[in-house]
């Protein structure tokens, strides 16, 4: 076993142990990880690594039929497919709690135990919001503001048809494909099918406001029908946009206007509305490291034991570290809406 002379690169755990605790962390970062289904997302070496490379080739979008007409009896000249190379450079993310050995003797439940599953959440936040600042930065010429004005400092209205038809045509324009593939909701990494759509991943704070705006064109999850499988967070869909909802991104408190200027749209302050940013995408619009699988997060348990720093044995730790990074390969197949969010009647 273990001990505080002969630990192992997990603490005080063992491997075998700390396959369990990741698992275990994994499950509770699950709820937060609405991103990852929709990246092309590659799992994490054996052996981390610093970058990981991402490839796809591709042939020009053709104008005209004429250059490909064959003629009887005659090889064709050969076409020149391009290979386009992405790589991702990773960052090493993670946090660490303490506790003591009066904490974990005085207590009836199993105090490390809890915070190896509160760290999973925090793992699942934090890379999200990572993810989230990689997109929402990147496509930043690519941007809708709602009701049509020249900047989010003008933005007096809530997120309407008009935008979302606006983003959804841009996409399409651009040859973004629908989604067709997603990464499994599990601890274990995978892909699954799904039924050929756009995303749009919005606030929560936004649900009641398209609901409401888009009245009868929006269909809820509810009314799907048994055949249908609703991804992680989706409450509905409008015209092959389906709506991927979150607590945790999106939202910008008290960012807007005056709310004298904007009386129906919602404020935490009630000094200045709220800014809500909207992404809607296509298939393969950016790259990441998937926080799933057999070497996505490293746990780390360090036992109260007597050593130089801790004489006594009093103190208790325990954390995760992960290597991460999302980038946009391809910004045209990704839109950004900028609005407001109703407020309550």
């Amino acid at each position: 076993m273990p001990t505080s002379a002969n630990p192992t690169a997990y603490g005080s755990i063992t491997p075998t142990q700390a396959a369990y605790s990741s698992k275990e962390l994994l499950k509770r970062a699950l709820p937060y990880l609405v991103l990852e289904q929709f990246g092309n997302m590659k799992p994490l070496p054996a052996n981390n690594t610093r970058s990981i490379d991402f490839r796809r080739h591709k042939l020009p979008v053709p104008t005209s039929a004429a250059g490909f007409v064959l003629t009887e009896g005659t090889t064709p000249a050969d076409q020149v497919a391009t290979m386009e190379s992405y790589t991702l450079q990773l960052t090493q993310y993670g946090a660490v709690l303490s506790t003591t050995d009066v904490v974990q003797e005085t207590h009836i439940d199993d105090v490390l135990k809890e915070y190896m599953g509160i760290l999973g959440e925090n793992a699942g936040q934090v890379i999200e919001l990572m993810r989230w600042a990689a997109l929402t930065s990147e496509v930043s010429i690519n941007v809708i503001f709602a009701n049509g004005v020249a900047s989010e400092a003008l933005i007096t209205t809530a997120l309407s048809k008009k935008e979302l038809r606006n983003a959804l045509r841009s996409v399409r324009a651009n040859f973004g494909r629908p989604i067709s593939q997603i990464v499994k909701s599990d601890v274990r990494f995978g892909t699954q099918s799904c039924e050929p759509s756009y995303v749009a991943i919005v606030n929560s704070d936004l649900e009641g406001t398209i609901r409401e705006q888009l009245g009868a064109n929006f269909t809820p999850v509810a009314d799907y029908g048994s055949s249908a499988s609703p991804l992680q967070g989706e409450f509905g869909n409008f015209e092959n946009i389906r709506f991927i909802s979150t607590a945790l991104l999106g939202k910008r408190p008290n960012a807007g206007i005056a709310v004298g200027s904007a009386p129906t749209l919602l404020s935490d302050n009630a000094t200045n509305v709220n800014l809500y940013d909207v992404l809607v995408m296509a298939s393969d619009a950016w790259v990441g490291v998937a926080l799933k699988g057999e070497f996505a997060v490293h746990p780390t348990m360090v036992n109260a034991t007597p050593s130089d720093s801790d004489p006594l044995g009093q103190r208790r730790k325990c954390g995760y570290k992960t290597m991460q990074g999302a980038k946009v390969t391809q910004p045209a197949h990704i839109k950004k809406i900028v609005c407001g969010a109703l407020k309550e009647a």
